[in-house]
């Protein structure tokens, strides 16, 4: 790469920073219009016209975009429900800490005479200011404009993209047949998407349900609404795993006064999480996408700092795209050789 590329790359870079209420929505919009698109085509096969067929994928994807939202809501309700409880369990605990800390302190001083403080020297106390009240306001201000963005133009976009697909295809391959192969694209693009996502959701329901047995079992409350958010928690990389842990212990806090069903909790959770992780998505998910541990961890570092909590979740298929977008072009080949965990295919 010469450095033209390279001052090239620094400034598509800086463009997908600096314009992230634009960009973030366009590439969630492409990742769920190539999801929809075998849908929308068997809609068209069976007579639907294009636009048609276009609106009732979208409208069932947001169907079930709601029926998700709706049980995590119920789930989080349960539990915003039982906050008295928790506040109050939490209280009585730290009441024993400081009690025993007390002793301990009274124990101290009778053994250490306490310092006493100078005459003259000044006591200094901190007081927070308030810019970092600000700094959290205007982030949470963000994060919810991000969201709102999100959730009013990603449906739009998907749809204009699906109902222009044939159109948006053949410019496409106008402009970008010169330097890559568009057809490569289109073979492995869509089944790379719909291999993550799809994989990754049935996945997680799959969580979700031994999850909701395990938990059901214990005879833990709330249990099904747990263990769904809990399941579906369970297959984010890295961070998932805490999350997935922290919803049923909490839930626990409220019922069980013995460590032992934290234990089980714990080993059910990690025990999932584990096989999944190492036996599950390496022959369902990492088969079609073929990225390399580190550039998927550099990914998700690196999109989290660009785009936030969403950049995060796209981020291996986001790597999983430039990898194929080098592949398809014989001089940037090499470099995608760089992000593969397989060696990619050869191509005549």
């Amino acid at each position: 790469m010469g450095a033209l590329s390279w001052i090239a790359a620094v400034a598509v870079g800086a463009s997908f920073y600096a314009a992230s209420a634009v960009f973030l929505p366009t590439a969630v919009s492409l990742f769920v219009a190539l999801l929809l698109e075998p849908a929308a085509a068997a809609l068209e096969r069976r007579g639907a016209g294009r636009k048609a067929a276009s609106l009732c994928a979208v409208a069932l994807f947001l169907l079930l975009v709601f029926a998700a939202a709706w049980g995590c809501y119920r789930s989080f309700a349960g539990l915003a429900a039982q906050l008295p409880q928790y506040a109050q369990k939490l209280r009585s605990s730290l009441d024993a800490v400081e009690r025993r800390a007390e002793r301990l302190r009274t124990q101290t001083r009778q053994v250490i005479p306490p310092e006493t403080q100078s005459a003259g020297v000044p006591k200094v106390q901190v007081v927070p200011g308030q810019g970092q009240y600000e700094r959290l306001l205007r982030a949470s201000l963000g994060s919810v404009a991000e969201a709102a963005g999100l959730a009013v133009f990603v449906p739009f976009l998907s749809l204009f993209l699906l109902m222009e697909k044939p159109d948006l295809k053949r410019r496409f391959d106008a402009v970008a047949g010169a330097w890559c192969d568009t057809e490569y694209l289109d073979r492995h693009v869509p089944a790379m998407v719909r291999a993550y996502f799809a994989g990754n959701l049935l996945l997680g329901l799959c969580l979700a349900a031994a999850q909701w047995a395990v938990f059901a079992a214990m005879g833990l409350d709330n249990a099904f609404g747990v263990g769904l958010v809990s399941g579906l928690l369970n297959v984010v990389p890295i961070l998932g795993l805490p999350f997935a842990l922290a919803l049923p212990l909490a839930q626990a806090l409220l019922q069980f006064s013995s460590p032992m069903p934290f234990v089980e909790i714990a080993a059910a959770v990690i025990g999932f999480h584990l096989i999944s992780s190492n036996y599950v998505i390496p022959r369902l998910i990492a088969a079609r996408v073929n990225v390399n541990g580190f550039s998927a961890t550099f990914a998700m570092l690196f999109w989290w700092w660009m785009w936030g909590a969403v950049g995060f979740l796209i981020a291996i298929p986001l790597m999983a795209l430039l990898k194929i977008a080098l592949e398809s072009n014989p001089k940037t080949a090499p470099w995608a050789a760089l992000l593969c965990e397989r060696p990619p295919e050869r191509r005549g």
